[in-house]
């Protein structure tokens, strides 16, 4: 079973979202502050990062730099309320993108899905 880290303050989305993970067969950690993320993927090893791109703590880009220095390769996968243009960067370093309010979450977990597989094929 594949571990996912969330990373959202907005608590009713994750609860909504989580058990289609769940049925997908991942296993889902959430935090809701960057600071409590990072240390979720300091000390365990995880498949994949789900995001959102504006925490109270800090925003989305400096979270995808942080976390690459901790796993460069680990897929992590941006999921903001932003309609259009995410913050400059962050498209760049995060593997995907997506909008809440106009991606379909089926095609979250898809991307994610072919994200983890390729770093497995990779490694």
């Amino acid at each position: 079973m594949s571990t996912l880290i969330w990373i959202d303050d907005h608590l009713a989305g994750v609860t909504l979202r989580k058990p289609i993970l769940e049925n997908c067969g991942y296993s889902v950690l959430t935090a809701k502050t960057g600071r409590e993320g990072l240390a979720l993927i300091s000390a365990q090893p995880v498949e994949a990062v789900i995001l959102d791109g504006q925490l109270p703590d800090m925003d989305g880009e400096a979270l995808v730099r942080h976390i690459r220095e901790i796993d460069s390769t680990l897929p992590i996968v941006v999921l903001s309320r932003r309609a259009s243009n995410p913050q400059e960067g962050l498209a760049d370093r995060a593997n995907a993108v997506f909008t809440k309010a106009q991606d379909p979450f089926p095609t979250v977990v898809s991307k994610l899905t072919e994200l983890i597989s390729q770093r497995k094929q990779q490694a």
